[in-house]
């Protein structure tokens, strides 16, 4: 396989991987959810109380959205007749896929780190109100 074809799909995995990741905590999407207190696994919808991680289900969908869209580039590049893009053309087709990933990279952190000390709050009241309710009985 020439270099050039194995970076387009290191390209097209990178970018597919990152952009799914992204979008499953953008979207409401339904994700296998583990529930470590009660060790127990759910898929569908995020339950609504407790701790619950869902970074497995995250996993799954961008792993394997990467795979298919990279599945469907190597097709589609084995199958189209041989065409010489210039090499510029090239170049900046890569620059454009690696600043998307680095751009929803930044982005992501960003929002997991917002999202994280908003959940810390909640769980926190959670656990306070579970302890007030188990003192009042």
């Amino acid at each position: 396989m020439p270099r050039q074809q194995q970076i387009s799909l290191a390209l097209c995995f990178g970018g597919s991987y990152t952009l799914t990741y992204l979008l499953c905590q953008l979207l409401p999407l339904p994700l296998l959810w583990y529930l470590p207190l009660e060790r127990r696994w759910v898929f569908g919808w995020p339950p609504t109380e407790g701790l619950i991680m869902g970074w497995y289900g995250m996993l799954a969908w961008s792993l394997g959205l990467g795979l298919c869209c990279t599945a469907l580039l190597f097709a589609w590049q084995r199958l189209r007749p041989r065409q010489n893009a210039e090499p510029e053309a090239r170049s900046h087709m890569s620059d454009l896929c690696l600043m998307a990933v680095v751009v929803f990279t930044l982005f992501f952190i960003a929002r997991s780190l917002m999202v994280h000390e908003l959940q810390n709050i909640e769980l926190e009241r959670f656990y306070q109100q579970d302890q007030l309710d188990g003192h009042q009985h």
